[in-house]
């Protein structure tokens, strides 16, 4: 029997949920939020405070109340309910999840929520080894998870409830909620409102080259380390260069705790069973290098930390040099998050890395390259770049058009975050720190037997 819902209710459902076509994306869901705090919960009036596209997204949705009925009777056909944290459902699980949900899917025990020691899961492998009892935040859609012969077995049979903020996407979880701190299967009343079972999902972003063919020895070290410690893997879904060679490392042995990023419907490369998606949603007017970017500054914003191999300079197809300026743009902006990246980079033709904790340790180690000594094939290919005369010093021109591009980076990197609330602060303390120019330790090949980023 589907659940009755008041009008009140199913506006909540139209504009946070993702049920209707071309939902709110959680950036327009935090504007729209503020905008109804500000009107006093006037719709109309919040509405009108919107960007034209924003507006016009969610008079598109509040007008969909037909659609929204027949979605809603096909959720409670499989069992589906919406809770209302704000009125006491479900209220003490807001804090696992990235936003202060207004509305939440669930199916399953619903007594549960009042148990305050039931268990939270947020991995399906993790909930699966505690014989699916308890709660468990879903890293899949839930019509994913109600074909999963143990999952139903284990709702049918009263012992878990399945909770999202998403009906047809993975859950957008905080994987490290301050109010978190249970371990090992925890119950609520343990932790102040929040627990979970097992330790709080730390994730890295990776990310490098579409050039490079292939991963250093020393990345992959570092790679089975992450894997050995349960460390979420965010990655991007290129079928060439690091993503892929990164991806196709992490086939064999599977490795489960992935998640692919793709603005495309579906990702370019096939993920595997248990792997997550996350498709990023850019404005379809952007080319297709600027909605990559959006693509990549969302692996930054999820991320924990990063790890970033970094292709120094290589000579385009025009035989103009180019800097690999992806890799770079990620750094800095994990680097302005205050995030720490793991760099690894060719030094005179060795693989050096990194533990980068700040903007002026990429600086100092960007400054390094103006006294590297660099072999004959790498000089040749230099300097006979467009644009390079032969009596050019190989190394200072390969220096220079680094450091150009890391403080043109740096400079738009700190527009948009000056742009942002709060994010001023942060982006002059960031470049306060970057100003110091200390000598790099370059050539001392950093052995990443752990990944030993805290």
């Amino acid at each position: 029997m589907s659940e009755k819902y008041t009008e009140e209710q199913k506006t909540l459902i139209m504009l946070y949920g993702d049920l209707l076509g071309s939902p709110l994306s959680p950036a327009e869901k935090t504007d729209f939020k503020r905008s109804l705090v500000a009107s006093d919960g006037d719709i109309e009036a919040a509405v009108s405070t919107l960007s034209l596209d924003e507006s016009a997204k969610v008079r598109d949705l509040l007008a969909k109340g037909l659609k929204l009925s027949l979605e809603l009777e096909k959720l409670g056909q499989r069992g589906i309910f919406v809770l209302f944290p704000e009125a006491g459902e479900g209220g003490r699980l807001k804090d696992f999840f990235a936003s202060e949900p207004p509305i939440l899917f669930a199916v399953g025990d619903r007594s549960l929520l009042d148990d305050e020691g039931a268990a939270v899961y947020w991995l399906l492998a993790d909930f699966k080894a505690a014989g699916c009892g308890g709660i468990f935040l879903a890293d899949r859609a839930l019509d994913a998870l109600l074909r999963e012969g143990e999952v139903v077995d284990a709702v049918r049979l009263g012992r878990a409830l399945l909770v999202s903020d998403l009906a047809k996407a993975p859950a957008t979880i905080k994987h490290s909620p301050s109010a978190a701190a249970g371990r090992d299967g925890a119950g609520l009343a343990d932790c102040g409102g929040a627990g979970l079972a097992g330790r709080p999902e730390k994730r890295v972003f990776i990310s490098g080259s579409r050039s490079q063919r292939s991963i250093p020895k020393a990345a992959q070290d570092s790679l089975d380390a992450i894997i050995k410690q349960g460390i979420g893997i965010l990655i991007g879904d290129s079928d060439k260069g690091v993503d892929s060679e990164i991806i196709d490392f992490l086939r064999v042995p599977l490795y489960e705790r992935v998640t692919l990023y793709t603005i495309f419907s579906s990702p370019r490369v096939k993920p595997e069973p248990g792997w997550s998606v996350r498709s990023i949603k850019a404005d379809a007017s952007l080319k297709s290098q600027q909605r990559q970017m959006a693509k990549d500054r969302a692996m930054a914003n999820d991320a924990d930390w990063g790890m970033a191999l970094f292709n120094p300079i290589e000579k385009n197809r025009y035989g103009a040099l180019q800097v690999s300026s992806g890799t770079l743009r990620n750094t800095i902006q994990m680097l302005i998050q205050g995030k720490v990246v793991k760099f690894f980079y060719v030094f005179e033709g060795e693989m050096a890395c990194r533990n980068l904790k700040k903007l002026d340790d990429l600086e100092s180690l960007i400054a390094g390259y103006e006294s590297e000594r660099l072999s004959n094939s790498e000089v040749e290919l230099i300097l006979s770049a467009k644009g390079v005369s032969p009596d050019d010093d190989a190394a200072q021109v390969k220096s220079k058009k680094i450091m150009a591009k890391y403080r043109s980076l740096l400079k738009d990197e700190k527009k948009l975050a000056g742009s942002n609330d709060g994010g001023t602060a942060a982006c002059e303390q960031s470049a306060q720190q970057g100003s110091s120019k200390e000598p790099a330790h370059h050539g001392e090949l950093v052995q990443p037997s752990l990944f030993d980023l805290d």
